[in-house]
């Protein structure tokens, strides 16, 4: 199996984080998701605004 960030075929660690061959690579892909890379394509949707408490 491959990385999905670097496409390396060894681990470069002992016991990775799978499937990742690395922390780094781990750490770039949750990168991705915080930033909205892997986001899926859409129509932007519109918040409500929130209710007041009294």
């Amino acid at each position: 199996m491959r990385c999905p960030i670097c496409g390396a075929r060894e681990p470069r660690e002992p016991e990775p984080p799978r499937p990742f061959c690395g922390a780094r690579c781990k750490e770039i892909d949750l990168h991705r998701w915080l930033i909205g890379a892997y986001a899926v394509p859409g129509e932007p949707v519109e918040l409500e605004p929130r209710e007041q408490d009294p």
